[in-house]
Order: structure tokens, then C-alpha cells, then sequence
């Protein structure tokens, strides 16, 4: 029995790895600066099309993507308290941090409230965000990864 729950054990460990180098390779390649600037690029056109609920989540995935970069790990999946100690950990200036977490809020607020944000509202957190993902490479350019 100890053989077999040994091997089942295994198993399970090696699939869990199998999805951590799958989730890696996804973050990965979306988190690509091409695709960081394809969802901004998207944020825009969605913003003049008046389209402001889809516009935020594309903000929001340039934003989850370009941390991921900064990173080098999925941040997907990241609560903003780990986000805060990644920050903290890796020396992010504070007012990068702060300007990251208000926008996600602002992200989460424009697509599960019960109102939609004004364009002009959405013209500026846009901005912000481009901004933040240019700190962000800046940052990431800068200074070496630590994990």
C-alpha cells in the first residue's frame, strides 16, 4: 500500500508541477510588452466606441499583464495584499504601488458596480495605466528580478 500511495502521491505531485509550467508559460506569453500594449490599444478603441464596462477589463489585463513581466510569475491570481508585499519585497517605488492598486479598484469598481464610469473617467484611467505599465518597464529594466 505504501508503494502505491507513494506513486499516487507522485503523480499527483508531478501534475501539480505540469500545471505550474503550463500557468508560467501562459503568464508568459501574455504578459509579452506586444501584448501589454495590444490590451491598451484595445482599452482605447473600446473607449471611443463607448464600450467603457469592456474598456476597464482590458485596462485591467494590461495592468495584470505588465506586473506579471515585472514579476517574472502570474500576478492573475495575486489579492492586492500579496500584490502590496510583491511591491514592497521588490522595492517598487510607492507611488507606482499606490497608482497600481487604484486602478485595479477602479477597474473592479467600473465592471461589477452598478453604474458605468463617465468616458472622460475612463479617458483618464486609461492614461494612468499607460503610464503605470511605463513605470513598470522602466522599473523591470532597471533593476534585476529577486523572487
Amino acid at each position: 500500500i505504501d508503494e502505491e500511495t507513494l506513486s499516487f502521491e507522485d503523480m499527483v505531485e508531478d501534475a501539480a508541477q505540469a500545471v505550474l509550467v503550463s500557468a508560467d508559460c501562459a503568464a508568459t506569453s501574455t504578459a509579452s510588452p506586444a501584448a501589454v500594449q495590444q490590451h491598451l490599444r484595445e482599452a482605447r478603441t473600446q473607449v471611443e466606441e463607448g464600450r467603457t464596462e469592456a474598456a476597464y477589463r482590458s485596462v485591467e489585463q494590461a495592468l495584470r499583464a505588465s506586473l506579471s513581466r515585472w514579476l517574472g510569475r502570474p500576478a492573475s491570481g495575486m489579492t492586492r495584499s500579496h500584490l502590496k508585499a510583491a511591491f514592497s519585497h521588490r522595492g517598487l517605488p510607492e507611488s507606482v504601488a499606490s497608482e497600481v492598486v487604484d486602478l485595479l479598484d477602479a477597474c473592479d469598481r467600473a465592471q461589477y458596480a452598478p453604474h458605468t464610469p463617465r468616458a472622460e473617467t475612463a479617458r483618464t484611467h486609461l492614461q494612468r495605466a499607460t503610464e503605470v505599465v511605463r513605470r513598470l518597464d522602466d522599473a523591470s529594466s532597471s533593476s534585476p528580478r529577486t523572487r
